[in-house]
């Protein structure tokens, strides 16, 4: 644990960048217990680092309106990457020592150059003085996270850690409170997060602030939505390459806004997560996706999206199970499609729940599978009945060596454990005839079909021949 009282106030400490030599007169004994006294309850207990209640005291004293001699600065939030996952498998104890070991790592990193807190469970902040582009922080920032980012002993365990970041710097754009840097840092760290790899730096930029004013926006008119009027469902089949035939319908949410227009998917869906909007949305979505698959063959199935709030709560599994009740479908013929994100953000609660859907003959797809954080083990101890290939492998298949050899493991994988594949954004002939070479022939993509309304799927079912 780091030396408690080895750190300082940062307001003292930017206004020491300054030339002052007036000397402050002695505090008398009690004055000096009770500043110790204080100083204990702003650090945390693991680290030993400034917490996350004084992290914004000195955010807001070096931000102050009414401070004459502010100068620039720039904080960085710095987020553990998988720390869920090394804690179910190593224990909270070790997780902890983690912890501390990346804390001291990051103190020393900073030293005399920033100051450096503990903000959350596995994220730590830094406030750091100085007008600095955005290449030099980039840059600065790969250095930190290059010297705390290396493998941990811990029970003769060789624990391999990796840390995403995001920065932002003060008076950037529109942000002039501290509350709205903080959130320029936090949404930079997102997007790092977002970008499907581990070890990534953002640093908030122009195009950064456009896109959080979209999402204001998009926030704004989902508050105000009637989802039951507003949204609808697509559909983009998944075809057997061998014979042709209709495997499983996808159900895809879309949705009319009044007011903006026509939202991508990508954008509504991550403003519904955020804000929890996505617990009334789902069961309105559910029901319009089982209306329409009632008017189906009993051979194709329907495939329905979860997302991390959906199949972390409970209270929503069994709602959705009561919709599935109530719609007198076969429960064998629905499939629920779950990301790698939306399994590791909380993994016993989403065992629990996806146990509890496979007890009544529903399937569990994972989605994108070899974007996200999951490791081999914890695929091999989950209730999976299908992978779903991300397109990101597929894209350029047939001139790239390494997806070819990468997709090749995953069908291994799938055999080894009995698990279907799916691959994802197929769009020529030439990759459904490499994909049948090395094994996969479930195909979704638009090779075969975009997304189609409720109308023209039962238009497609017609044309399709029957397997």
């Amino acid at each position: 644990m780091l030396y408690l009282f080895e750190a300082y106030h940062l307001s003292s400490w930017f206004s020491s960048q300054k030339k002052d030599n007036t000397e402050s007169p002695p505090l008398p004994l009690l004055a000096i217990e009770k500043e110790i006294e204080q100083q204990a309850s702003c650090y945390d207990s693991t680290t030993g680092l400034a917490n996350r209640r004084q992290f914004f005291v000195d955010l807001q004293a070096v931000n102050s309106p009414y401070r004459d001699d502010s100068i620039p600065f720039s904080i960085g939030i710095i987020d553990i990457d998988g720390f869920k996952r090394i804690n179910e498998i190593y224990g909270h104890d070790v997780g902890d020592f983690i912890l501390d070991k990346i804390g001291h790592r990051l103190y020393l990193a900073l030293r005399h150059k920033a100051l450096v807190y503990r903000i959350g469970n596995d994220e730590f902040g830094f406030i750091l003085p100085g007008d600095k582009e955005n290449t030099i922080l980039n840059q600065e920032i790969a250095s930190i996270l290059d010297a705390i980012s290396h493998p941990i002993s811990a029970r003769n365990n060789q624990i391999v850690i990796s840390c995403s970041a995001g920065c932002a710097r003060s008076y950037f754009g529109t942000a002039n409170s501290t509350q709205q840097i903080f959130e320029h840092a936090d949404y930079a760290l997102y997007y790092a997060k977002e970008q499907g790899g581990q070890g990534q730096i953002v640093v908030f930029d122009v195009n950064h602030e456009l896109k959080l004013k979209e999402l204001a926006l998009i926030e704004r008119a989902l508050e105000k939505a009637d989802f039951d009027k507003e949204f609808f469902i697509q559909f983009q089949p998944i075809i057997d390459s061998r014979n042709g035939g209709i495997i499983t319908f996808e159900s895809l949410a879309r949705w009319d806004s009044p007011g903006l227009g026509r939202i991508a998917p990508d954008k509504f869906i991550q403003v519904a997560e955020q804000t929890g909007a996505i617990i009334r949305l789902t069961p309105i979505l559910f029901k319009k996706a089982l209306n329409e698959a009632k008017k189906w063959p009993h051979s194709i199935k329907l495939s329905f999206n979860l997302s991390a709030h959906d199949i972390s709560h409970e209270k929503q599994i069994n709602l959705l199970l009561d919709i599935l009740k109530q719609s007198n479908i076969d429960p064998e013929r629905i499939e629920f499609e779950l990301t790698e994100t939306a399994v590791m953000h909380n993994f016993a609660a989403a065992f629990d729940n996806v146990k509890k859907l496979q007890a009544v003959g529903a399937s569990i797809a994972l989605d994108d599978f070899g974007t996200g954080y999951s490791s081999l083990s914890h695929l091999q101890n989950f209730p999976l009945n299908k992978i779903k290939i991300d397109r990101s492998f597929v894209t350029n298949l047939e001139y790239n060596n390494r997806n070819y050899k990468i997709i090749k493991s995953i069908i291994i994988l799938c055999r080894e454990i009995g698990l279907d594949c799916v691959a994802e954004g197929v769009e020529d002939k030439e990759k459904v005839d490499l994909l049948a070479h090395l094994g996969v022939y479930l195909i979704q993509g638009y090779y075969y079909s975009s997304p189609l309304s409720a109308e023209s799927a039962q238009v497609y079912i017609r044309n399709r021949p029957r397997v």
